[in-house]
C-alpha cells in the first residue's frame, strides 16, 4: 500500500476517533456520561416549565403518564397508556413537580453500590419529560430521599450518582404501601365533582323516586327586602342592631306542596352540591350496572347568572349499619367523568317534599301540671360568663423520618 494511501486512512481514523469522543453518552445508569459534576449547574439544562408537554414516571411495572391537555391544564392518562382516558390532575402538586424539575441542581457527587441510593433496577423510578416538539428535555433515574428536601438521581450527562437539592421522589407523589414506595396514578386525581358559590344559587329542581311514583320538586329563592337606611345618628348604647334577614325558599312545584320551604333542609341540598367531592371514579362498577343511561334521580341547580348544573344519579347502595360504605354513581351532565360519591351526600341532595316543607314551630316553654306555661329562668351575670377553655395538651412531634446512611466520599 502506498504511503499516501496509508496517510489518508490514518487521518480518517483520527477524525472518527475525535468524533466519538465528542458525542456525549446517552445511556442512563451505565457510567457512560462524559460530564463531571460541577456546582451551580442545573440538573436539566434543556428543561423549561413552559416547554413541558408530557411527563412519564415508571416504577415496578407501574406507569403514570401526565399530559398537558389544555392551557394550564394537566391530566393523568388512565392506565398509563397513551390512549388512556384523561382525568383531571390536582393543580398544586402538578405545579410543584414542574417547578421542582426546573430548580433541581446537583450538590454532591457519590460513588457506591446503586442499591445504597435506591437506584438499582428493583427500586429506581425513571422520569422522562418531552417538549412541544416531542423531544426529550429531561431524563433521569430517581432514587431514595436522604432528607425531605433532597434525593439521589442519575442523568445521562453525568458519570456518577448525584445528590440533588430537590426531592423529586416526593414531588412525583410516591406513596407508601407497606414498606415500599410505589407509584399510584389515583393520588394525582382531582376528585372535586362540583364547585360554585352557594350564595349564587337561585333555583333547585329535585327529581327522585317517591312512595307514589316519581317526584319533581322545584324550589325558588326570594331575597329579603333591603334593610332600611341607617339613622343619621348612631343608635343609643344598648340598642340591638338590626340583622339582615335570610332569603326565603319556597316550594313552587308540585302545587300541592306550594309554600315556604324549610330553610335548613334546602340549604343542606345546595351546600352539599356546592362543595361536592367524590371518593373516586366508578371504575369498579361495571358500565351495565351504573344506571346512568336512565338515571333514577337528578338534581338541577341554577345560579343567578343563568349557569346551570345537573347531577345524574345512577346506582345507589345505602350504607350498612354504623358504616359509611354506601355510595351512589354520579355524573355531571355534559362531562365524561363517572364518579362514586358517599351515600349520605346523595341522600342530602335528593330530599323529598316531606323533608323540604317548613316545619311548624312551637314555643319553647315547659308546661305546669295545670297546663300553664312556666317562664324560662333569666340569665344572670354568673350564667352568662363563659368558662375558660380547657388547656389542650399537644402531642409529641412524630419521630424524624428514616435517614439513609450515606457512604463516605470515595468509598466503593
Amino acid at each position: 500500500m502506498k504511503p499516501k494511501t496509508l496517510l489518508i486512512l490514518f487521518a480518517l481514523l483520527a477524525v472518527l476517533a475525535g468524533l466519538y469522543l465528542l458525542v456525549p453518552g446517552t445511556t442512563v445508569g451505565t457510567g457512560a456520561g462524559n460530564r463531571k459534576w460541577k456546582p451551580g449547574k442545573r440538573l436539566f439544562p434543556n428543561y423549561a416549565k413552559t416547554r413541558a408537554r408530557e411527563i412519564v414516571l415508571s416504577k415496578g411495572g407501574v406507569t403514570v403518564r401526565l399530559k398537558k391537555t389544555g392551557p394550564e391544564i394537566w391530566s393523568v392518562l388512565h392506565g398509563g397508556e397513551t390512549s388512556g382516558q384523561p382525568r383531571r390532575v390536582l393543580r398544586e402538586p402538578m405545579d410543584e413537580l414542574l417547578k421542582t424539575l426546573a430548580d433541581a441542581a446537583p450538590v454532591e457527587s457519590r460513588k457506591a453500590e446503586l442499591s445504597t441510593f435506591g437506584l438499582d433496577d428493583a427500586h429506581k423510578t425513571t422520569l422522562e419529560v418531552t417538549g412541544e416538539d416531542g423531544s426529550v428535555i429531561a431524563k433521569a433515574e430517581i432514587g431514595v430521599a436522604p432528607s425531605y428536601d433532597k434525593c439521589f438521581a442519575r442523568v445521562p450527562e453525568y458519570d456518577d450518582v448525584l445528590e440533588i437539592d430537590q426531592n423529586l421522589e416526593a414531588a412525583s407523589l410516591h406513596t407508601t404501601r407497606g414498606e415500599a414506595r410505589v407509584l399510584d396514578e389515583t393520588v394525582w386525581y382531582d376528585l372535586q365533582v362540583l364547585r360554585f358559590e352557594q350564595e349564587d344559587v337561585k333555583e333547585i329542581v329535585i327529581e327522585r323516586p317517591g312512595k307514589k311514583g316519581p317526584e319533581r320538586i322545584r324550589l325558588e329563592k326570594t331575597e329579603p327586602p333591603p334593610p332600611p337606611e341607617p339613622a343619621p345618628a348612631p343608635a343609643p348604647p344598648g340598642e340591638a342592631e338590626k340583622k339582615t334577614e335570610p332569603p326565603v325558599w319556597k316550594i313552587v312545584e308540585p302545587a300541592a306542596d306550594a309554600g315556604e320551604a324549610d330553610f335548613g333542609s334546602v340549604t343542606r341540598v345546595f351546600v352539599t352540591a356546592a362543595h361536592l367531592y367524590s371518593s373516586g371514579y366508578a371504575d369498579d362498577v361495571p358500565e351495565a350496572e351504573r344506571g346512568l343511561a336512565e338515571p333514577h334521580a337528578k338534581l338541577t341547580v341554577k345560579l343567578a347568572d343563568g349557569t346551570t348544573y345537573r347531577l345524574l344519579f345512577g346506582k345507589a347502595v345505602p350504607s350498612k349499619t354504623d358504616k359509611d360504605d354506601g355510595f351512589a354513581v354520579t355524573q355531571v351532565e355534559g362531562h365524561p367523568e363517572i364518579w362514586k360519591i358517599a351515600y349520605y351526600n346523595y341522600a342530602s341532595m335528593t330530599l323529598g317534599a316531606d323533608d323540604l316543607r317548613k316545619k311548624a314551630t312551637t314555643e319553647a316553654a315547659t308546661p305546669k301540671n295545670d297546663g300553664a306555661k312556666t317562664e324560662q329562668p333569666k340569665k344572670t351575670e354568673k350564667t352568662e360568663k363563659t368558662a375558660a377553655p380547657p388547656k389542650v395538651e399537644l402531642p409529641d412531634p412524630p419521630p424524624p423520618e428514616k435517614v439513609y446512611r450515606l457512604p463516605e466520599r470515595g468509598a466503593k
